[in-house]
């Protein structure tokens, strides 16, 4: 053996091998191992293909893909439905006609009235009954206050001018408890007495024109201005008020702004709200809580009139919400925030309304309100609130109300109101979410969401399915529940992850290990061929 085939050289003059050469001068043996050994390396490939292709398909799902659960669906067969019983009493056997005239018009206007669609709102007036005046009066003041209704009656009593002992000008008194009693002077025209009980049962004990609010701010239904415009100056105020929608639970906070250490608070401020507040319980709460300000310089917010008096301005209030605004921290609650701003101060205190006339304070809509604190606050914050929750109504100038923080006809008014209200805001909020998952295909609706949804739309047909007496605490579960998934945050976690971006990511990873499979894919064809 030479040098040169030692190292590995090649004499010059030596033919070169060819591949097929090398390839033909392998073993016998060694080709049946190769031979062999095809299948394992097909099966090999494949493993690590379908194993990327599941697990990519399985991250892909989780991670990227939008998940539909299915969306409920039959709120919209639900039908908002009351019913209204009207009770009608004569005291004195003279007015036994008036009484069943009032009786058939009732069962007329009933009818032939106007309803706010979709709402449904039934009239069945009772058969006139008689009662002394005396025994009448246990009903009308009674010792107990008023409570939570457990129905929508109406009553009424017809009282003839001999027997009435309220100011001869006042044509209908509204009681604390549930009767309205309707003067009937001796020889007054019929028609006057029936419009009067007309307005009183269906513009003041029911609130026709209140609920007819509600419906159009429901439908997005635009109030031209002429309409407006033909609204008395009093309606006209009332219809920010009017709109609102009414929240299942708030959370009202009483700001005490104090000007110095001596300042008192009311001991009975508290303890009048919480009652107030537990004559809601069924149709709103109120969160109440009490925060104390000593480091509000109010100097700056007081002028002095003509008279020497330190009063504040309406554009002072203004910049008075936005120092409270500043100063006061938010709550980590989802609940609406109402805050009464109470202003203590050494001297005597002065709110003015746009006109520089005198009033004991002010109302916000959808904020809270400020008032002066005197010997008169705690009826001051009682009205503000009942301002702010759409309580208070226009009465005619002949009608009164009894002064009581709240009466147990109004109570019955709140809860027809809440009825309406809530159901029109449940279903609404669940078209608004079947609208938005439908338009936009990057919205996940989750599992949880479906349930809420399911549970709301059965809480509104169970609650609904009595119109003499609909649940309120069933109707707040719907409203809460529609509107919590309408605003859940999971809806929104892959909307800004459009398909453009998903294909921008997942087509360069997709064709990393897709093309080594193609190119794959003719040798497995051949060798199942050859197979056959």
């Amino acid at each position: 053996m030479d040098l040169l085939s030692i190292r590995g050289w090649k004499k010059e003059g030596e033919k070169q091998r060819t591949l097929n050469e090398i390839r033909d001068a392998r073993s016998s043996d060694y080709k049946a191992y190769s031979k062999g050994e095809v299948p394992f390396r097909i099966l090999s490939s494949l493993y690590i293909f379908s194993l990327v292709v599941i697990c990519g398909v399985i991250a892909y799902e989780k991670t990227v893909v939008t998940y539909r659960a299915p969306f409920p669906s039959g709120e919209e067969k639900t039908n908002i439905s009351v019913s209204i019983e009207v009770s009608i009493v004569v005291t004195d056997s003279s007015l036994d006609g008036m009484g069943e005239e009032v009786k058939k018009y009732l069962d007329n206007s009933f009818a032939r009235r106007q309803q706010p669609l979709p709402v449904t709102i039934e009239g069945i007036v009772n058969d006139v009954k008689k009662r002394s005046f005396s025994s009448l009066l246990s009903d009308i003041y009674p010792p107990s206050p008023p409570s939570p209704p457990s129905s929508l009656d109406i009553f009424i009593a017809l009282i003839p001018s001999k027997e009435w002992t309220h100011f001869s000008a006042t044509s209908v008194l509204l009681t604390k408890g549930k009767w309205a009693l309707v003067q009937i002077r001796e020889g007054e025209d019929p028609s006057k007495i029936l419009a009067r009980i007309d307005t009183l049962i269906f513009d003041v004990l029911i609130g026709i024109p209140h609920l007819d609010l509600i419906v159009k701010r429901d439908a997005r239904e635009r109030i031209e201005p002429w309409v407006i415009a033909t609204m008395t100056p009093e309606h006209q105020k009332r219809l920010t008020w009017d709109c609102n929608a009414l929240s299942s639970s708030y959370s009202l906070r009483l700001v005490h702004v104090h000007s110095s250490f001596l300042s008192t608070i009311n001991p009975i401020l508290l303890p009048s709200l919480n009652r107030f507040a537990s004559l809601l319980k069924d149709i709103t709460t109120l969160n109440i809580k009490s925060e104390h300000l000593f480091d509000l310089y109010l100097g700056g917010l007081v002028e002095e009139d003509v008279q020497g008096r330190e009063t504040i301005t309406q554009q002072n209030v203004h910049l008075l919400l936005k120092e409270i605004d500043s100063l006061v921290s938010p709550t980590q609650s989802i609940d609406p925030q109402l805050k009464i701003v109470i202003l203590h101060s050494d001297t005597k205190m002065i709110m003015l309304d746009g006109e520089s006339d005198d009033v004991s304070g002010a109302s916000i809509s959808e904020w809270g309100g400020v008032i002066v604190n005197d010997d008169r606050v705690t009826e001051n914050v009682l009205s503000s609130v009942r301002m702010i929750l759409g309580m208070d109504s226009h009465l005619p100038p002949s009608f009164e109300r009894e002064k009581v923080p709240i009466s147990q006809w109004e109570l019955t008014r709140l809860s027809i109101r809440s009825i309406v209200d809530s159901s029109l805001r449940t279903k609404h909020s669940i078209r608004a979410l079947r609208s938005l998952i439908k338009d936009i295909d990057n919205l996940v609706f989750s599992d949880d969401l479906s349930n809420l949804i399911s549970s709301s739309i059965s809480s509104l047909s169970s609650s609904l399915s009595n119109p003499r007496m609909p649940s309120l605490n069933g109707l707040k579960k719907a409203v809460t529940n529609a509107e919590s998934a309408l605003m859940d945050a999971s809806l929104l976690s892959l909307l800004y992850f459009p398909t453009e971006q998903k294909f921008g990511i997942f087509l360069p990873l997709i064709a990393l290990y897709f093309a080594p499979a193609l190119f794959l894919l003719p040798r497995i064809i051949h060798y199942c061929i050859l197979r056959c």
